[in-house]
């Protein structure tokens, strides 16, 4: 009897080893199931909310800078349209700005060649005054003047400084309504127009007052410093037109 149970005993201990051995393991295996189920919810949360703030984030990131672009296009086309308006006023003031130097030169050179008007016949004197852009006043003027080649000098004299006079005002007027035009532009450009209008001035004030005692220093000044001012001009108008960078505020 004493040999089986020594031969049984074993036995029996290995096996309620066993069976305490798998009760006490039973619980560590379902925590850690039970806590890796519960880990992995948490990851999926967080992966979740990250993801949710992620697509916030790029859709507030997007629509900024949906604004940004749509602020640069905007200042862009700006920027354009002052470029384009800037060009097209510097060219139609530069063109009335020569337009206004070579009438005042013409009302100091006052160049025109007179035929004997006093020798035509009325026929004759009638169809030439009628090529001379004359009114009808005008015309009568020299058809009834005893001196027609003083009469007619006179008449082309007024004609050369009243047409300059009218150009310089509306060069002057063209300018100020100008607002895209640049100041050193604006600047040269009058400086140059207030020696021509000095010098229109002065022969229009000799025209109409011969014993004025005014000298011809002003028109021969400006008659002398002409071309330098024209090129002055038009050096700065052509480096302000030529510039590479576009940048309206130079």
């Amino acid at each position: 009897m004493s040999d089986l149970w020594q031969q049984i005993a074993p036995w029996i201990v290995s096996g309620i080893g066993g069976f305490i051995g798998a009760t006490l393991l039973l619980p560590t295996k379902l925590g850690e199931a039970l806590f890796k189920y519960r880990f992995d919810k948490s990851i999926e949360a967080v992966k979740s909310d990250y993801a949710r703030e992620l697509e916030n984030i790029k859709s507030a990131s997007a629509r900024e800078l949906a604004g940004i672009n749509e602020k640069l296009a905007h200042i862009a086309d700006r920027g354009k349209l002052s470029n384009d308006r800037e060009y097209k006023s510097i060219a139609e003031v530069w063109e009335k700005f020569v337009d206004c130097l070579d009438q005042a030169e013409a009302a100091i050179v006052q160049y025109t060649e007179i035929p004997d008007l006093d020798s035509f016949t009325r026929e004759e004197l009638a169809s030439f005054l009628s090529t001379r852009n004359f009114s009808k006043e005008q015309v009568d003027q020299v058809k009834d003047s005893s001196d027609k080649v003083r009469a007619f000098g006179q008449i082309v004299r007024w004609k050369y400084i009243a047409t300059a006079h009218n150009t310089i005002s509306e060069t002057r007027g063209l300018l100020r309504k100008q607002i895209f035009i640049p100041i050193v532009i604006a600047e040269e450009i009058e400086k140059a127009i207030e020696q021509a209008s000095l010098a229109v001035a002065v022969e229009l004030t000799r025209f109409r007052n011969p014993n004025s005692g005014l000298g011809t220093e002003p028109a021969i000044q400006f008659f002398e410093n002409r071309h330098a001012l024209l090129a002055k001009v038009k050096e700065t108008v052509q480096k302000r037109l030529m510039r590479s960078d576009g940048n309206p505020d130079d």
